[in-house]
């Protein structure tokens, strides 16, 4: 049967960067946003083992309509597992209210390269890292079509950093889930933490101290969005766009 495809080039315009989301991606927790938006991983972590523990059952099988029932399963699975992604992803972009913009982890090399089976080592990927690379670039694609900017921050410490008085330490990951500082005691989920502390990258980078208590004076009542770039840690982007808008200011304060 004869089809016809029909391609349209739109250009879509960036819209304004006025308040950061962070997003932290994982498995037990598929997406935790800082805007409070989330989804559970766990729906998704049990339907992989229902179908892992149907392929295993037909391999033991070992008939030729084994085979083919497993053929077919393997398929629907792939299908399920990019519907999943895909809805996810568009989920998240549309609780975006207007103004908002993203900030994702930027991916190591050691994760999957998009579009190769084998990652930069030459090993198979692993689930976690096949969901988080899908599912980023899913959600980065879907906000160019938006118009919606996308930063990726450096995740350096986020899991380990307390938002509330910048403690870095690897023993206030209590667990998988749960975060409390060793200094202040705040408590809070640990993805959700990570949201949080990715926001506060793209909003001018955090200091990057063991002990409060050694932050500077002069920079205890700095407002976050003033930056030291000795001590901090921001989105390259953010940087960038920084030193633009700096520069028109102070082209416009010479002029008067």
């Amino acid at each position: 049967m004869p089809y016809i495809q029909i391609f349209i080039v739109c250009e879509v315009l960036p819209k304004e960067m006025e308040d950061p989301v962070g997003v932290d991606l994982g498995t037990r927790k598929l997406l935790v946003a800082s805007n409070g938006f989330k989804i559970n991983g766990r729906p998704v972590n049990a339907k992989r083992q229902h179908f892992k523990a149907l392929k295993y059952s037909l391999m033991e099988k070992g008939t030729s309509s084994a085979r083919r029932r497993l053929k077919r399963l393997i398929k629907r699975e792939k299908q399920w597992f990019r519907t999943t992604l895909h809805q996810s992803s568009k989920a998240l972009v549309e609780s975006l209210d207007e103004g908002n913009y993203l900030v994702l982890e930027r991916l190591r090399e050691t994760k999957v390269r998009m579009g190769s089976k084998r990652n930069l080592r030459g090993t198979w990927p692993s689930f976690q890292s096949l969901a988080i690379g899908r599912l980023q670039q899913m959600i980065s694609y879907k906000c160019r079509d938006r118009g919606i900017p996308v930063i990726l921050a450096k995740p350096d410490f986020t899991s380990q950093r307390c938002p509330r008085c910048g403690t870095i330490d690897k023993f206030n990951r209590r667990s998988q889930a749960l975060f409390r500082c060793v200094h202040c005691g705040y408590q809070h989920n640990a993805d959700f933490v990570a949201s949080i502390n990715l926001r506060e990258l793209a909003l001018g980078g955090w200091v990057a101290v063991s002990q409060p208590d050694a932050v500077p004076k002069s920079e205890e009542t700095a407002s976050p969005i003033q930056r030291n770039n000795s001590t901090m840690w921001a989105a390259d982007q953010i940087q960038d766009a920084s030193k633009k808008r700096n520069k028109v200011k102070g082209g416009a304060a010479m002029a008067r």
